[in-house]
């Protein structure tokens, strides 16, 4: 697949709602919100996958619908420009075949940055322990 060039997408306004599916195991429970790892970039090395809400709605698509075939799975929502203060890119592009509305939150994942994103994003659906 080689590495592809992500860069930031202006066309996914900083009022978009971005929404990233947490598993249960990566969930803090005494706060009630994800872990700091949950942001973390793809083990496979591509950076960290969301859900793009004007795609997804495009698509046809509701944000559960990224949890039904999830189980122990939450969701949470935080906004395209929330993640651009903490100096991460926001786009599309490469699109992920059967996907629609996939994003991609582009670039270093400290702690700190995670840390703020997990405090900053919004609880949609609250994963089952």
């Amino acid at each position: 697949m080689g590495n592809p060039q992500y860069s930031d997408d202006p066309t996914i306004l900083d009022g978009e709602v971005l929404y990233r599916r947490v598993p249960s195991d990566q969930w803090h429970w005494p706060e009630d919100r994800p872990q700091s790892g949950a942001f973390d970039d793809s083990p496979d090395g591509s950076p960290m996958s969301v859900a793009v809400q004007s795609k997804l709605l495009a698509a046809g698509l509701q944000p559960r619908d990224l949890i039904v075939n999830h189980p122990k799975f939450g969701l949470v929502s935080f906004t395209a420009g929330s993640a651009r203060q903490l100096g991460f890119a926001v786009t599309a592009d490469p699109p992920v075949a059967g996907e629609p509305g996939h994003g991609w939150v582009v670039g270093k994942k400290t702690t700190s940055r995670k840390r703020q994103l997990a405090k900053a994003c919004q609880m949609e659906v609250r994963p089952l322990p």
